[in-house]
């Protein structure tokens, strides 16, 4: 996908998330939410890939093999608090900027990558990523400018799917005075980041296809 044109096409044509659709485009493919995994150095300078990021890589073989997605995560507390106060982060992050925040969906740059913004700013080359940290001190993290790398490589991976030039990290806790329940740093686009996160796609999309071959041979 380029940078520039093709984007307005994707979005009228890309499955908004948590839908069968958006579930379905996602199989077999790496995505920005989990390219931390991807990303993180293996123990052994001799060995290409963590432990954890074979699991992963292993788990899209099994996908791409058998079309179903494989998910052993049903979500905990956590995940269901950050589900439940996304809406209601963005619409504090409109009042106080002003911004208006437009639905993203599932943008794929390849069949095998892909990633979900929380959404693009409205007249900007802006995505907007929201997290609602359950733990307190991940929001008081926030207010001191902090933002874990795992997000940051997150949010650089959706500006590259998306082709965007920033991002706005949103953190938002609902318990704090009203007044005090948001903040938002700005990341700009890392091309030495990117950069490294499409050497580490060509590489696990080598090893996927290492062991499919394995498969198809046995």
């Amino acid at each position: 996908m380029s940078e520039s044109g093709g984007l307005d096409f994707i979005l009228d044509n890309a499955p908004m998330q948590d839908g069968s659709e958006w579930k379905n485009k996602r199989i077999g493919a790496f995505t920005s939410s989990k390219m931390k995994v991807l990303v993180g150095k293996a123990r052994s300078k001799d060995v290409v890939f963590s432990d954890g990021a074979m699991t992963y890589i292993y788990q899209k073989v099994w996908e791409r093999m058998t079309g179903h997605e494989c998910s052993n995560f049903d979500g905990n507390a956590a995940t269901e608090w950050g589900t439940q106060y996304e809406d209601e982060a963005i619409r504090e992050f409109e009042r106080v900027t002003g911004l208006k925040v437009q639905t993203a969906p599932y943008i794929s740059k390849s069949l095998t990558y892909g990633g979900s913004p929380d959404g693009f700013v409205v007249g900007e080359d802006a995505t907007v990523e929201v997290k609602c940290p359950y733990a307190p001190e991940n929001f008081i993290r926030a207010v001191d400018g902090v933002i874990k790398p795992e997000y940051i490589i997150q949010d650089q991976s959706n500006m590259n799917v998306t082709g965007k030039s920033k991002c706005y990290h949103i953190t938002y806790d609902p318990r704090m005075p009203e007044g005090k329940r948001m903040v938002y740093k700005i990341l700009e686009r890392d091309e030495e980041m990117i950069s490294l996160i499409n050497e580490r796609l060509v590489l696990a999309d080598a090893e996927a296809d290492r062991i499919i071959k394995i498969l198809e041979d046995a």
